[in-house]
């Protein structure tokens, strides 16, 4: 899965683009932890990280 799957999928549950810094973006929902994406394009993320970030925004 790569950065713009993963944003796509955060969209749609509702969280919402707050800040960038260098690679990475920020994600907010109200009632929930900020969550942080590393970006770069096109590029999979790690199997790990990516099941971290679902996990954290209660996807998964």
């Amino acid at each position: 899965m790569n950065a713009k799957e993963l944003i796509k999928k955060l969209e749609q549950a509702g969280f919402t683009f707050d800040r960038a810094n260098g690679s990475h973006r920020i994600y907010k929902k109200e009632g929930s932890k900020p969550i942080t994406v590393p970006y770069h394009g096109n590029k999979d993320l790690k199997i790990g990280t990516a099941n971290k970030i679902l996990k954290d925004a209660g996807l998964k």
